[in-house]
This record gives structure tokens, C-alpha cells and sequence, in this order.
């Protein structure tokens, strides 16, 4: 049971800050990872905390807590506290005003079921938005977390300079969704491929069109997309390292690249539909 007064959200936010007074670091984050139920959260938050073997890891009720710790060169950075749901109903609870600056959320799907994407998609989007009017926010207040959407999403460093940054105007039809988050949707279980392929008929035009579909969201919201496996291991780390560049500012090199399989990713600052 929670100590009276206090609910689980206030008993965690206690114990990362008892953590923070503790070590000297740039400050704890936060990351919410929204997905269904057999998206495999529980077992990316495993995989991401280090865990070798996700076989047996049993997904979460409700509301999902965990913390990571960040490290650069062995030296302590921050932690990151990751909530984790399948319900809207528990936004007001991890998405609070005092945690939009600094944090990352993550909309989670599932190549198991790639006919529920749209619908997912629409639900987790509006979900947001929806949210983001419920807090009320200053005008001023919410222009801020706007103008970091747009300047992260225009500000592009090429992975060979010496870290020259090009700012670059917003071309039409980008952005046109900005509810001031960072946001990153992940296509999860991607080693379902080859099920799609001999089960249901699933054909180059179809990862085609999965590709175009997510592509022009996160064109059209500012976001990162990034396709990974938990249970394959794939794409998990490069997913931490894009996490802790957008929190931390650590440094990121990795290039967005044209689609050789679904293995890849799209970073936050790759504008194009077709590229």
C-alpha cells in the first residue's frame, strides 16, 4: 500500500530525486512509452535496462514504472524514470506540467499486427492532443515547448562535419502537428517479417506502404521512427543512444538512410517522405 497522502507517481518521483541529491548529474528525465498491451514494452524497458534475456519477461498492468541509468564514459549523467501504459486514461499521471520539458514519448507499435497501425496511431495522437488541451498550459508556457519542436526538427548536423549545424526551413507539409513533445514512434517486433510473408501474403508493396504511412505521420507530427526487435536485440541500443541524445544532448552520429529492411530507422531530423 501507498504511505497516506501519496500516490505510486509521488512515491517514485521521491525515490529518483533521493537518487538525484545523491550524485552529482544533469537531472533526472523522463520517458513514456505508449503502446497495447502485446506491443512489447516490458520487454524494450528490459532490454534497454540491460537484460540479456527478454524470453520470459511478462508485460505490465496499467501503469509500468522502471528507472535507467545514464552513463557517458563512465561517468553518472542523469536517470531516466520510464512509465510505461496501454490506457490514455493514465497520461494526467506521468504526462504532469512539470515533466513536459524534459521529456521523451514514445509511441509503440507492433509489426505482429500491422493492420492495427492506423488505428493505434489515431489513438495514441489523439490521445496527446487531447491531453495537452487538459493541462491548460500559458500561452507562453506552451509556445516554449513548441519553439523546441521546431528548432530540433530544423536544426540538422551531418554526421561527417565537425559538428557544423544547418538550420533548415521547414518545408511544406512538415510540422504541420506540433503539441510541443518530443516525440519517437517505434515499430516493435520486426522479426515478424518473414510470418508476414509465408502466413498472410505480406509483399514488398505492403512494407512499402507500412513504411510510407509512418513516414508521413512522423513528417507531419515532428517525430523519430525507429523499427526494432526486443526479442532479436535489434536496433535496442541505437534506440537508448537516440533517447539519451534527445534528453541529454549526448552526442548521436548515426545517418538516416534509405530502407534496406525494416531494421532501420528514420532519426527525428530526417524530413523527406521519400528518403
Amino acid at each position: 500500500m501507498s504511505p497516506k497522502g501519496k500516490d505510486d507517481g509521488d512515491i517514485w518521483e521521491d525515490i529518483l530525486s533521493s537518487l538525484q541529491s545523491t550524485s552529482s548529474n544533469r537531472g533526472n528525465k523522463t520517458l513514456v512509452v505508449l503502446g497495447a498491451a502485446s506491443v512489447g514494452k516490458s520487454s524494450l524497458i528490459a532490454r534497454l535496462a540491460g537484460v540479456r534475456d527478454v524470453t520470459n519477461i511478462s508485460s505490465g498492468v496499467g501503469l509500468e514504472f522502471s528507472y535507467l541509468t545514464v552513463k557517458d564514459e563512465g561517468d553518472l549523467v542523469g536517470r531516466i524514470g520510464v512509465y510505461a501504459t496501454s490506457s490514455k486514461h493514465f497520461l494526467p499521471h506521468v504526462l504532469t506540467k512539470e515533466r513536459l520539458s524534459n521529456c521523451v514519448v514514445v509511441l509503440m507499435l507492433s509489426l505482429c499486427e500491422p493492420w492495427s497501425i492506423d488505428d493505434q496511431i489515431f489513438y495514441w495522437s489523439s490521445s496527446l492532443e487531447q491531453h495537452m488541451k487538459d493541462l491548460k498550459l500559458e500561452d507562453k508556457e506552451l509556445a516554449t515547448l513548441q519553439h523546441s519542436i521546431a528548432d530540433r526538427f530544423a536544426s540538422y548536423i551531418l554526421p561527417e562535419s565537425e559538428g557544423d549545424q544547418i538550420l533548415l526551413p521547414v518545408p511544406e507539409g512538415a510540422l504541420t502537428t506540433n503539441i510541443g513533445l518530443p516525440l519517437i514512434v517505434l515499430l516493435s517486433k520486426v522479426d515478424n517479417i518473414t510470418n508476414l510473408q509465408k502466413n498472410y501474403d505480406y509483399d514488398e508493396e505492403h512494407f512499402d506502404y507500412i513504411q510510407w504511412y509512418l513516414r508521413k505521420f512522423c513528417l507531419e507530427w515532428g517525430a523519430g521512427l525507429l523499427y526494432t526487435s526486443p526479442r532479436e536485440n535489434s536496433n535496442c541500443q541505437l534506440f537508448m543512444d537516440y533517447i539519451c541524445h534527445v534528453l541529454y544532448e549526448m552526442k548521436f552520429s548515426e545517418f538516416a538512410q534509405g530502407l534496406i529492411s525494416l531494421m532501420l530507422r528514420v532519426p527525428l531530423w530526417s524530413r523527406s517522405r521519400s528518403r
